[in-house]
């Protein structure tokens, strides 16, 4: 278990139970022993992010698109709208214009 989800579970448990728990405490039981491993692995994970993110600069908005489409397909109600064209041609233009 990584650490980060060690104080979730524990912060779970406290919320549930009213249990009192430590930060310090709960990152000894995952296995460290110093308050300077928590040091260790904030550096880690900055040092990560920094050579790491240029890769990563356009996967984030490849993710957020396919996320706005998977959105936007949901939002499409086919039958609602062939219905609107049935009914009144002039109300289907006019939600052509409030979609796109």
């Amino acid at each position: 278990m990584k650490p980060q989800e060690g104080i979730v579970v524990g912060r779970t448990f406290v919320a549930l139970k009213n249990y009192q728990v430590e930060g310090n405490k709960e990152m000894i039981v995952i296995g460290c022993k110093t308050a300077v491993s928590n040091v260790v692995m904030a550096v880690a994970v900055m040092i990560t992010l920094l050579l790491l993110m240029p890769l990563f600069q356009y996967t984030l908005k490849v993710i957020l698109g396919a996320i706005i489409v998977t959105v936007i397909i949901g939002l499409i109600d086919i039958p609602t709208a062939i219905q609107i064209w049935k009914i009144d041609k002039f109300d289907f233009l006019v939600m052509l214009c409030a979609f796109f």
